[in-house]
């Protein structure tokens, strides 16, 4: 670990690297042969953080702006049907001379009403749910770090307020491997036995062609090793470490201590950022289908109040309410479908995007697409249900006199 100098970069800190490279493979021959140049200088955050992380949270500002675009457009819509129905109270207001501006100044001072409602509630909500997340912020690099911030709290309420407004495969087969050899590090090597692949560095991390080598073979180039031991079924692995410490020290007490660590606390810190990615954009998924619910109950229910003369005229001319009920529910489920036919067009190309944040699902997964449709066709569906028994309840008795 090296610290630059006030106005260094990171190309004059490799080429200083490059000498220094240079200079320990003249002293070290043997081992550095062909070794030159592979020094590269990285930042401290690429390797305490990592690029998987960056692109996670990348992925995940994407999800909030999405999420946001639903909120806007829910809102706007509410906002729209809302003002249209309020056509008629506006045009008695004009008429007892009330002037444009005012009419304005009101209509953007309610909107900020619940703009500023809505910022309130966000602000007590992201307190909550970054308690409730903590299980897996711990887990991330940097993660003790993780609080509010005010900046991100300024920029939410600015958001509200505008809102408002292949291994050694050459020769065929494994039996057919076995016996070659391979040159390694300038070093003849004979290969003795096959494995399979393995995600070595990390569930997300493409592993190719890779050798083992007994480490008495290669010690000098190794910075650090990694011994793994596989416990017999009913052993006790919490007296692995002091037994692993005293099997060293027995032959060689100068040694440091080394950390044992289960291998499953490993693997669980490989895929704790893509975890609490996968736990964000759940709770962001399902926040984007509530709202949605909710904006499409509002706007039918509303719609449905609009036209409750008619409906009550037509069920005084004999129509049946299971006729009204699914007047009202196919008006909802045509916008379903056309909302789940452009959202899959959209979902199937934006998907290369993302393959490589998931494991095991592919571009365009015919299967996720289409139990993703049968859920917004369901919430569709359970968000028109009660607007369209309302729509049914209606008294052609009433209708008529108030007629």
């Amino acid at each position: 670990m090296a610290k630059l100098a006030v106005g260094a970069t990171i190309e004059r800190g490799d080429e200083d690297l490059d000498r220094v490279a240079r200079d320990v493979a003249a002293a070290f021959p043997e081992q550095y042969r062909d070794r030159v140049g592979d020094w590269p200088l990285e930042p401290l955050s690429a390797y305490t953080v990592g690029t998987a992380t960056y692109r996670g949270l990348g992925l995940l500002i994407g999800a909030v702006a999405l999420l946001l675009l639903a909120a806007c457009s829910n809102v706007a819509h509410l906002f729209l049907a809302r003002g249209l129905g309020r056509g008629r109270e506006m045009a008695v207001r004009r008429a007892l001379g009330a002037q444009t501006g005012h009419l304005v100044t009101q209509l953007l001072a309610e909107s900020a009403v619940v703009g500023a409602a809505g910022g309130a509630l966000g602000i007590v909500l992201a307190w909550v749910t970054l308690r409730g997340f903590s299980r897996w912020t711990q887990a991330l690099p940097r993660g003790e770090t993780i609080a509010m911030d005010v900046r991100v709290l300024a920029f939410g309420l600015l958001l509200a307020a505008v809102t408002a407004l292949l291994l050694i495969r050459g020769w065929g087969s494994a039996e057919g491997a076995l016996g070659q050899t391979l040159q390694i590090r300038n070093r003849e090597r004979r290969i003795i036995g096959m494995a399979e692949p393995t995600l070595h560095y990390g569930l997300d991390q493409p592993h190719d062609i890779a050798a083992y080598i007994p480490a008495w073979q290669d010690p000098f180039p190794i910075p650090w090793g990694t011994l793994a031991v596989k416990l017999r079924p009913g052993t006790d692995g919490g007296r692995l470490p002091s037994v692993v410490r005293e099997a060293i020290w027995s032959v060689a007490p100068q040694l440091p201590v080394p950390t044992v660590v289960p291998l499953q606390s490993w693997i669980d810190a490989s895929v704790s950022a893509r975890q609490f990615g996968g736990v964000l954009s759940t709770a962001f998924g399902a926040l984007a289908l509530l709202l949605a619910a909710g904006g499409l109950y509002g706007t039918l229910l509303y719609s449905v109040g609009e036209e409750r003369r008619a409906i009550g005229i037509r069920l005084a001319l004999g129509a049946g309410k299971g006729r009204i009920e699914r007047g009202v529910v196919g008006r909802a489920l045509a916008l379903g479908a056309a909302g789940v036919g452009l959202g899959s067009a959209a979902a199937w190309y934006l998907s290369r995007f993302v393959e490589g944040f998931l494991f095991g699902v592919e571009t365009g997964d015919t299967a996720t697409l289409a139990f993703s449709a049968l859920v917004l066709i369901g919430t569709v569906t359970a968000a028109a249900w009660l607007p369209a028994r309302s729509a049914a309840g209606t008294d052609p008795l009433e209708t008529l006199r108030v007629e």
